[in-house]
């Protein structure tokens, strides 16, 4: 169907979604930055100190320093010269540290002291700490205890604001990404419930409720790990757990979807898709397991956990496009989309990096993911194979229930042919239940065939077939057996209802030869398999065609009869 879409061409498709993830990247990006004009940061004139280390007239957001061990204390202080009005609303970048907040030596704010002196985690965030209104004149520090190893490689701009319009700054700042992430999440939620609705008639929705589950994960660690969540709650710690468990879960329902959706390759490459997949999540639930326990936290595994996950997607997504069919144009959606949550994956895993190791005295970059542009990308375009697939399946059913409709119908009447009925005999004899065979031969056929021609002998087939479907169809089933002849199988619930039936058949025939220039006639004779009875189905065929000919060498309209007219 679509074998026109070479390798080239996918190629191309996907530098171009490529493109249109990085565009959409820097639109958000430099959104977010016009945003930022109702908060004042105080970059400069602060006074640094690493434990026993003194650093002056530093610029805190240019400011970066490596090496921190767990209980390092790193300490900035400032005196307040600008009359900042009401913004005495300071926002505080915190990374898996305690700060304390003083001014002029008076502490009036704590964060994570207690749990860094009993060794417990802390999330990273943003901490909202209110300042005196006469804060000019005085003296600002902000005291960080790092509660990990290498937990921060600076401080980070300190900004103010009014106490009322703090957090909607905040918001108004990332409104772009919360829309974003908050599509995502809905859009998987949707996923998950259509998935659940439409379970009874597709067995294939599974891998819209695996896709559900993956949006939802990736727009809730997008959502944490941007601190959208900080807007609604100031639970750093239960925000920062939420984040690693959704980063470190979102791979498995991805995996497991790839392995269902490829798993008729076999061979190395289903062992490939299920290796990777079942890694993923051992890794997940180790992890898990040695944060809960404290033996070794969220962070301390991150490195570990991204350089597996990358290598194990890397090893799907070879596995799952060496040799992909190329004329099924769901399976090439499924491998572009793939390979887009790929390339914004590792565009990821670069701008995380980025602040270490390019721009360390930048974190503005590192604000803003492109796993969110990707997984937009990813879902809409497995919707698209979704949709193809279901396409592709109804044309496929549709093709198979024309072929059965040539092996098993009659062209002429629309009824079951002589080959269905053989299986009907078989499924009979298989079986210990009553049942009746009505035998039918329409008399004259030869002689309207002769006289009339050989359409009106199709119509004379037609109309008899058409009568006897009607008088019978609700008490069995109708064959055409070739010719002239048809037959109808009784239901056992409809062996009472036999003779009542051919009176129906003689009346409507009758009626249907009125003012026509042949007569509607046929023969017809019944016999009965009884239950319990152990002779074969063929003979009680035999018998009813017997009574059939006895009836129809009765009939005034049988062939010889109308031909001695």
């Amino acid at each position: 169907m679509i074998k026109e879409l070479t390798k080239k061409k996918i190629v191309i498709i996907g530098i171009v979604s490529f493109v249109i993830m990085i565009i959409a990247w820097i639109g958000i990006y430099f959104l977010r930055g016009t945003k930022r004009s109702d908060t004042v940061y105080l970059d400069k004139g602060w006074t640094l100190k690493i434990n026993d280390r003194t650093v002056y007239d530093v610029n805190i957001d240019s400011y970066y320093f490596s090496g921190l061990k767990r209980l390092d204390v790193i300490e900035v202080s400032r005196q307040i010269e600008e009359d900042l009005g009401d913004r005495i609303m300071a926002r505080l970048r915190v990374h898996y540290s305690s700060v304390e907040v003083f001014v002029n030596g008076e502490k009036i704010y704590s964060f994570g002291t207690e749990e860094v002196k009993r060794n417990v985690f802390l999330g990273s965030g943003y901490c909202y700490v209110e300042l005196p209104r006469d804060i000019q004149g005085k003296t600002l520090t902000v005291r960080y205890i790092a509660n990990e190893k290498n937990a921060t490689t600076d401080i980070g701009r300190i900004g103010f604001s009014t106490p009322a319009d703090a957090r909607r700054i905040f918001a108004n700042a990332n409104a772009t990404s919360v829309y974003l992430n908050a599509f995502i999440m809905v859009f998987g939620l949707a996923l998950i419930v259509l998935s659940l609705m439409v379970r009874l008639y597709d067995q294939d929705s599974f891998s819209l409720f695996l896709i559900g589950v993956f949006s939802l994960l990736i727009g809730n660690w997008s959502n944490c790990q941007g601190k959208i969540y900080e807007i609604f709650s100031e639970d750093l710690t239960r925000l920062s757990v939420f984040e690693y468990v959704s980063l470190y879960s979102a791979p498995i329902p991805l995996g497991i979807f790839i392995w269902r959706r490829f798993k008729r390759v076999g061979g190395w490459r289903e062992s490939v898709i299920k290796l990777s997949t079942l890694t993923l999540a051992i890794v997940d639930l180790l992890a898990c397991l040695l944060h809960f326990t404290n033996l070794m936290r969220f962070p301390d595994t991150l490195t570990v956990f991204q350089l597996i996950c990358g290598l194990c997607l890397l090893g799907v997504l070879v596995a799952s496009t060496f040799k992909i069919k190329y004329d099924n144009i769901s399976d090439i959606v499924v491998a572009l989309a793939f390979f887009e949550v790929m390339i914004s994956g590792v565009l990821d895993l670069i701008r995380l990096n980025i602040q270490r190791i390019l721009l360390p005295y930048n974190d503005t970059v590192t604000e803003v993911s492109f796993l969110p542009l990707g997984v937009l990308l990813f879902v809409t375009n497995i919707i698209s194979s979704y949709l193809f697939s279901l396409y592709e399946k109804i044309l496929d059913n549709a093709e198979k229930d024309a072929l059965t409709k040539l092996a098993y119908q009659d062209p002429l009447t629309g009824l079951y042919n002589r080959t269905k009925a053989k299986e009907r005999f078989e499924e009979i004899d298989s079986q210990d239940s009553p049942v009746a065979l009505v035998n039918f031969d329409v008399n004259g056929l030869k002689y309207v065939n002769d006289h009339f021609g050989h359409e009106e002998g199709d119509v004379l087939l037609k109309t008899v077939a058409s009568v006897i479907e009607e008088n019978f169809g609700s008490i069995g089933t109708n064959y055409r057996m070739g010719g002239d002849e048809f037959l109808c199988v009784v239901d056992p619930s409809g062996l009472f209802a036999i003779g009542r039936a051919a009176n129906k058949l003689d009346a409507d025939l009758k009626e249907a030869s009125r003012n026509n220039k042949y007569i509607f006639s046929v023969s017809y004779g019944v016999a009965y398999k009884r239950k319990g009875e152990a002779r074969c189905i063929q003979d009680v065929y035999a018998e009813a065609d017997e009574n059939m000919y006895a009836m129809k060498a009765l009939s005034p309209y049988s062939r010889e009869a109308m031909e001695d007219n």
